[in-house]
């Protein structure tokens, strides 16, 4: 109905999810916060919360990782007192990267081990492929690539029908490249760049793709060879 702040919440969001796939993170946040403040208006303690992890993503991707990790923390309670389970895990997972980035790396892994462990107590694949994932991500970003590589390959082992797995193997592709394995970077980078396309899931994987054939290309200079 015209007016229904509700209404207006899940507008905001679906113009949100646009320009997050055009990489405009700064017009997501503005959206976001917006759509927080219409499910707020209109009683919504789910949409609410689900905003405000919005909210947080956005800034996290803008560097923002002192608000970021507010708006986590803030999601996260929120979340728990609703029994929104699946979205509390998300938001761990994510502001274990907010706190890596802002230099808290041992309070991160531990945060991941401890998300792998239930997963698997619980049987959860998709779970612990996540878990594997952003575990992976954290390492590779703090230079650890033996142990990047480690957690990537276990979430690859999971992850045949998720679209993390291109974003697992762009890594490891720029890893191989790093340790001075040309063929097998090309292999990954190949291997990730065919799987996005048949796909077609842009949200993850993209960005680290063309990095690593971007990085692959200066390392062999094959300028035709970048996705």
């Amino acid at each position: 109905a015209p007016g229904d702040p509700s209404v207006r919440a899940n507008i905001l969001r679906c113009r949100s999810w646009q320009a997050m796939f055009e990489w405009d993170f700064a017009a997501c946040a503005a959206l976001d916060r917006e759509a927080l403040e219409c499910s707020r208006l209109a009683g919504d303690l789910r949409q609410a919360c689900q905003s405000t992890y919005d909210l947080a993503y956005d800034l996290m991707h803008l560097a923002d990782y002192e608000r970021a990790e507010r708006c986590f923390l803030d999601a996260l309670g929120e979340a728990r007192r609703l029994g929104a389970e699946g979205l509390e895990y998300l938001i761990e997972h994510n502001l274990s990267l907010v706190l890596h980035r802002l230099g808290r790396t041992e309070e991160a892994v531990v945060m991941q081990r401890r998300m792998i462990q239930t997963a698997a107590e619980r049987q959860d694949r998709v779970g612990k492929a996540h878990a594997h994932h952003y575990l992976g991500i954290i390492f590779h970003e703090s230079g650890a690539l033996d142990l990047a590589a480690l957690e990537l390959e276990k979430s690859l082992t999971h992850t045949a029908a998720l679209s993390i797995r291109w974003d697992c193997l762009s890594r490891l592709g720029l890893i191989a490249l790093a340790n001075g394995n040309l063929a097998l970077a090309r292999l990954r980078v190949a291997e990730a760049a065919q799987g996005l396309a048949a796909h077609k899931n842009a949200e993850q994987g993209d960005m680290y793709i063309r990095l690593a054939s971007i990085e692959l290309a200066h390392a062999t200079g094959d300028r035709k060879s970048v996705v």
